[in-house]
């Protein structure tokens, strides 16, 4: 059931939502806390402002108390397995990070040596 709940400071909170299947899930420290099936329809898209901690409804005095530190967004919801990697690795190493292997500076640097 899906219930208001206050996170404990130094906590990772994670929300999913599938519009194919209609799940959503919200993750506590990569362990699930709540789990609720709605209606199985895409989000729609729109060019308004994505409000984190702040709720625009009912005259737009919803706020939320607290700090986010780390957002992520995707266009796909992550299975429980992927989020426990980045709770565990933390998103500059999963999401973040670029390898430098390919790149054009690192080609580059290799060209140079080389010639």
């Amino acid at each position: 059931m899906l219930a208001p709940m206050i996170l404990p400071i130094g906590t990772c909170s994670t929300t999913t939502f599938d519009g194919n299947t209609g799940e959503w899930y919200i993750y506590i420290d990569a362990e699930e806390a709540s789990a609720l099936d709605l209606a199985k329809n895409p989000i729609d898209l729109d060019n308004g402002p994505v409000n984190i901690g702040f709720d625009d409804c009912c005259g737009g005095t919803r706020f939320g108390a607290g700090v986010v530190d780390e957002v992520l967004i995707l266009g796909v919801a992550l299975e429980q397995e992927e989020i426990e990697k980045l709770y565990q690795n933390g998103l500059y190493a999963e999401v973040l990070a670029v390898e430098p292997a390919d790149k054009m500076t690192t080609t580059w640097a290799d060209v140079k040596v080389k010639y």
